[in-house]
């Protein structure tokens, strides 16, 4: 029998008395501890940033699969969660009350997709959108606009806001 085979029989045998005597020594010696530690540390370096990068690799590989499972559920908590923080939960309401037109030139949702390939959207009245200190999502403030629209109401508004300073 082997030096290693007894030793791990001794181990097997008394297990509980050395894990005990381990952890008073632990006690005993906080500052030789750490230097075990970090010797530990030094000497098996490589061994240990091998391990991190196949953990993270691991993770890595676990989160892109559960994305690849889940992406319904994902995109349906992102979606609600964009509705309440840009539209107060009524960006829906706003598009079925307006039959998902765009307000000033007519476009359908489904011609918007077509043209654009995005949904319709809605537009902040007053400017108080999803950028500005307090946002102002009242059902009077929100009305839906198809993109070339909203860029020319923004376009209006930022030249009102220029021409204002100016003067001001």
């Amino acid at each position: 029998m082997s030096k290693k085979e007894r030793n791990k029989m001794y181990y097997l045998k008394n297990r509980d008395k050395l894990i005990q005597k381990t952890k008073e020594w632990k006690e005993l010696n906080p500052e030789r501890k750490k230097i075990n530690a970090r010797n530990y540390y030094y000497r098996h370096y490589e061994k240990i940033k091998v391990k991190r990068i196949r953990d993270r690799l691991k993770k890595n590989l676990y989160m892109k699969r559960y994305l690849e499972k889940n992406r319904a559920r994902i995109n349906k908590y992102k979606a609600l969660y964009y509705n309440k923080k840009h539209f107060g939960l009524l960006k829906y309401e706003i598009l079925d009350k307006n039959n998902w037109t765009c307000k000033i030139c007519n476009m359908t949702n489904r011609k918007h997709l077509i043209r654009f390939d995005k949904n319709i959207t809605i537009h902040h009245i007053d400017g108080n959108g999803r950028y500005s200190e307090n946002p102002n999502n009242s059902p009077d403030n929100l009305e839906v606009l198809c993109l070339s629209c909203h860029a020319k109401e923004d376009w209006k508004r930022i030249k009102m806001h220029k021409t204002s300073q100016a003067l001001g």
